[in-house]
């Protein structure tokens, strides 16, 4: 899914955004975007579970993170590990450390479709 994505992704001012089929996100998150931009890598929270303050592997999920392509291109997805997403997102932060920002809100509801 992640790899497919950045595979036809052409413009270099494109946020990415992933989202499990079983989440759903909050109406905040399009507030969100009119703030943001194309270097800002944001964290926030998941509904009543985990805080997108910690970026430590096991503790984010990808639709916890609004991450710019030009941040993504450079990682490559280890799909042969189980928690990938949690090593491409905590690599991506740790390689952009200044361009990182955690937002104190939930703004999707993880698997919220049963």
């Amino acid at each position: 899914m992640w790899y497919f994505a950045l595979t036809k992704t052409t413009n270099q001012d494109t946020l990415l955004y992933y989202l499990d089929a079983d989440n759903i996100i909050h109406p905040n998150l399009y507030n969100l975007l009119e703030y943001i931009n194309n270097n800002t890598i944001c964290a926030f929270h998941q509904h009543t579970r985990i805080t997108g303050d910690n970026m430590n592997i096991g503790y984010i999920d990808t639709a916890m993170v609004i991450i710019p392509f030009n941040v993504w291109k450079k990682i490559k997805w280890k799909s042969n590990i189980f928690k990938a997403d949690g090593y491409c997102i905590k690599e991506c932060i740790d390689n952009n450390r200044d361009e990182h920002v955690h937002i104190d809100n939930d703004l999707y509801y993880y698997n919220f479709l049963q």
